[in-house]
């Protein structure tokens, strides 16, 4: 296959968080050499806390923090994919005149800053192109550049209730719901993606850059133009419907049957078998007489099952693996006992699972658009008959008796598996696909079947699957080229290899605090807590 679509482009990222930081990540996907400009003195947040809580161990691999967490954080490593990170202080003249030889050899500026930060810098786009005539420079701040609230702080969730998007999401009698993420971020993300291709094309005619100003609400109220259009032309207020929709029924997320989760272990030796119940909270068998040898396990090893079944029956799969990973036990997740025999060359040892987990609770989704569908449904339900029913034989009859029609599809989802519902719906040509929880959407067979998931080794973390980027090009390679950077990792290759800069004047660097390896004493935002190096 050939290059990638963009390589040859220069990106200086100063983006934060999610919006901006979404549009590097694509544009590194598709070949071009995005640089994330960070400081020491002011992590981007999604670096998370020079020292972190208890409480926000889940943003850590193995919920652990390790020694430099802001390297090891998921939402920053899985938001700044195949990125280089360099570290500039820019508030420092020596900053701003590095920055400015980077700007000169560069093609894309874009930062989502505060409305003020960049002027604060002496860096406007006035400034830029000075510099670089051809530079395309994007500022995404919450509220654009502006307008009476453009100087105001904006943070996902206000964005995103700001959009009107919440106020649609939710049920009929309760008030405006958070979406789980803010979905604004990445809406936001895509607009400002397709506003610089557009910007490259009219540059490649031209020779000139351009400024590009765009406010993340915006593009998200651009979601909803059909209930604005509703609003304005008929005066109505759209009303929250939860999982149904405004005008078609049936539709809605049943519940299937639970999933069985078991997780399969192997334990080879006296240390793994310490570990092993170190990691379930059963210290008290390493001790025991049974359990105190290889050979008395394996004598003793339906008892010794039916003590560890007992325990995890009743916990998520998840919160057995993870603790029996972190203490290097041979663990992973498997879907039914089936998925999980025991390797016959390791007969002789114990415990070595499958064990079953508690259940998992799983849903399927469905809409039916006309009659004809209406007719399939009930075909494959084993009830023809409704389809004639004059409580269900006409779209109106059916959005008036969506209740007593969910019951009836409930009893039949509720006794078959989601995957089952899905595939049999979509094969009578019936709208449906699983409510997938975490576990599921991991091995979707088509996301695996296109490429989408792609194993990652960071550096501080360990190997893991991550979402490749969504499309599918047809002259370029569908290929993650690196993992997220650690702060400051190409410190060296850009100053050194890019700029010219010689040993003697990086170490200079680091020794003024312009550039660095480790954050600062408050350069997470919560106090003078000092990093360790």
């Amino acid at each position: 296959m050939g290059k990638k679509a963009l390589a040859g482009l220069r990106v200086l990222d100063l983006g934060a968080v999610w919006a901006i930081p979404h549009v590097g990540t694509q544009m590194a996907n598709m070949g071009a050499q995005v640089i994330k400009v960070e400081a020491i003195q002011f992590l981007d947040m999604v670096r998370g806390l020079i020292t972190p809580f208890p409480i926000q161990a889940e943003a850590y691999p193995g919920r652990v923090a390790g020694e430099h967490p802001w390297n090891r954080n998921n939402y920053f490593n899985d938001t700044n994919l195949g990125k280089m990170s360099i570290t500039l202080d820019l508030t420092s003249e020596k900053g701003r005149e590095i920055f400015g030889r980077l700007l000169k050899i560069s093609d894309v500026v874009q930062e989502n800053f505060r409305l003020g930060v960049m002027e604060a810098f002496g860096l406007t786009y006035e400034v830029m192109k000075k510099i670089n005539p051809g530079i395309i420079y994007v500022s995404a701040p919450g509220y654009g550049q502006g307008g009476p609230e453009s100087d105001y702080v904006a943070f996902g969730a206000n964005q995103w209730h700001a959009t009107g998007l919440a106020n649609l999401t939710g049920y009929p009698d309760e008030g405006p719901m958070q979406a789980s993420i803010n979905f604004g971020d990445p809406v936001a993300g895509v607009h400002v993606l397709g506003l610089i291709m557009a910007a490259l094309l009219y540059r490649q005619r031209t020779g000139k850059g351009q400024f590009i100003d765009v406010s993340q609400t915006e593009p998200g109220v651009r979601c909803i133009g059909e209930f604005i259009l509703d609003y304005t032309m008929n005066g109505r207020l759209p009303e929250r419907v939860g999982n149904r929709h405004p005008w078609l029924a049936p539709q809605g997320c049943y519940r299937c049957l639970p999933t069985e989760r078991y997780v399969k272990v192997l334990v080879t030796s006296e240390e793994q078998w310490a570990g092993f119940c170190k990691a379930l909270d059963l210290s008290e068998l390493v001790a025991d007489e049974r359990f105190s040898a290889a050979e008395k396990r394996w004598a003793n090893r339906k008892e010794l099952d039916r003590i560890i079944g007992e325990m995890t029956r009743d916990m998520p799969a998840h919160d057995v693996w993870n603790p029996l990973r972190r203490e290097g036990i041979t663990t992973s997740l498997a879907a039914g006992p089936e998925d999980a025999n025991k390797p016959p060359q390791y007969k002789f040892l114990a415990p070595m699972g499958p064990y079953r987990c508690l259940d998992l609770d799983q849903w399927i989704t469905l809409t039916v658009s006309n009659d004809q569908e209406w007719q399939a449904l009930c075909n494959v339900m084993g009830r023809p008959e409704l389809a004639a029913d004059e409580r269900f034989s006409t779209n109106a009859a059916r959005r008036a008796k969506h209740d007593e029609l969910n019951d009836i599809i409930e009893a039949w989802t509720g006794t078959r598996r989601h995957y089952e519902v899905f595939h049999t719906l979509q094969r009578a040509g019936v709208a449906a696909g699983p409510a997938l929880a975490m576990p599921d959407v991991l091995v979707e067979p088509q996301h695996h079947a296109r490429g989408f998931y792609q194993p990652v080794t960071h550096p501080e973390t360990e190997t893991y699957l991550e979402p490749n980027h969504a499309w599918l090009m047809s002259k370029t390679p569908r290929q993650l080229e690196r993992p997220s950077p650690c702060l400051g990792e190409h410190n060296d290759y850009v100053y050194g290899e890019i700029l010219g800069m010689t040993r003697e004047e990086i170490e200079a660097l680091e020794r003024d605090k312009v550039i660095g390896f480790i954050p600062l004493p408050g350069a997470d935002g919560f106090g003078p807590r000092a990093a360790k190096e």
